[in-house]
């Protein structure tokens, strides 16, 4: 029983979680416009859990501290092993512009002068691709404690015709 309510509930915040990981829709992001030079700080991301069986690995990222934004002013990161490419190379005093969210503080886009330095689309496929991941871990967590409920309740074994003792 406990096999089945763990994968029905890991399922269930998989497919929850995948729901999350979606990319947002390109109307939905606020744009930020900043100067350059733009503060950026290229820190290593440790991920993965203490079990012995789960992956552990680190990345690097960027984190950009966006202050033209107002009241969405705070620190943004591109999508995980997405960079933000040439934003050392921005001439001081050109116009970058973000467009970002800020309930997930993700970059998804980075212009400056006509020139993309990171694109909706790459951070869109990235994204989509973290979303097919996780829903298929959710899916498959939630058939293992479907599977397990049934089989507990034995839903698999109704109408079968009972098999006659040996004589």
């Amino acid at each position: 029983m406990a096999f089945s309510a763990f994968g029905l509930g890991l399922g269930l915040f998989m497919l929850a979680a995948a729901w999350w990981k979606g990319p947002t829709a390109r109307e939905q992001l606020v744009l930020v416009e900043e100067k350059a030079p733009v503060i950026v700080e290229m820190p290593l991301v440790s991920y993965g859990g203490l079990g012995a069986r789960q992956t552990r690995g680190t990345y690097r990222t960027q984190e950009i501290r966006l202050y033209g934004a107002g009241r969405h002013s705070g620190l943004y990161r591109p999508a995980r092993n997405l960079w933000v490419d040439d934003l050392d190379r921005v001439p001081s005093g050109q116009k970058v512009l973000f467009r970002v969210d800020p309930a997930t503080s993700l970059i998804y886009e980075a212009t400056s002068n006509g020139k993309v330095l990171l694109s909706y689309e790459r951070t869109a496929a990235r994204l989509n691709e973290q979303f097919w991941q996780i829903l298929l871990i959710g899916l498959g967590l939630l058939a293992f404690g479907l599977g397990w409920l049934a089989k507990l309740t034995g839903f698999f074994g109704r109408g079968r015709p009972a098999s006659a003792a040996p004589p």
